[in-house]
């Protein structure tokens, strides 16, 4: 499995145009928002944050909520970015194999 830097470096991405590239990657940037995974993981992080304020604010009192929210949100975050980025190399992929099929006709 190789790895990238950014989605400009896919190699699904390597013979298109920079127009085509930037209109792809855009286009699939917001497509990801129909995925059902994203709002899971957005009411996850959320709760996360909550959670984590809670039991900072019962083990360390004000400053220990903000900290356990802070650090909950987090972890949160990171697991909605790791979706974010899985469907949206998902919906590139997609929307690369759709190119290609209009483009040979």
């Amino acid at each position: 499995m190789k790895w990238w830097v950014s989605v400009k470096n896919m190699p699904e991405l390597a013979e298109l145009t920079e127009n085509e590239k930037r209109n792809i990657i855009s286009d699939s940037s917001m497509r990801i928002y129909g995925h059902w995974q994203i709002w899971v993981g957005l009411i996850a992080c959320l709760i996360f944050g909550r959670v984590g304020g809670s039991l900072g604010g019962f083990f360390g009192g004000s400053s220990g909520s903000i900290l356990g929210a802070a650090i909950a949100g987090g972890i949160g975050g990171c697991l909605l970015g790791l979706v974010m980025v899985r469907l949206q190399v998902w919906e590139i992929r997609k929307a690369v194999a759709e190119h290609k099929s209009r483009s040979a006709i």
